[in-house]
């Protein structure tokens, strides 16, 4: 795990694709992830395989459409 660090460093280091997104929205997203990661630690392998695989391939997804949401000019609702 990585130094904990405080409001303000996290917003300094975000991405702007990230910070312009709606609170909701980001709390949402950091939801899934956590769920994703302990679904990762099951003790069922098979579980924790898949987990890990839809861990990389959600964050490649929302990455790439939110960069392009936001090179888009806007976000469709």
């Amino acid at each position: 795990m990585g130094t904990p660090v405080n409001a303000s460093q996290e917003a300094a280091a975000a991405p702007e694709w990230w910070t312009a997104l709606p609170a909701g929205e980001r709390q949402f997203l950091r939801r899934l992830a956590r769920l994703v990661r302990a679904a990762r630690r099951s003790r069922a392998p098979e579980v924790a395989r898949a987990a890990a695989k839809w861990e990389r391939a959600l964050a490649c997804f929302i990455k790439v459409r939110l960069r392009h949401e936001r090179r888009g000019g806007g976000r469709a609702h």
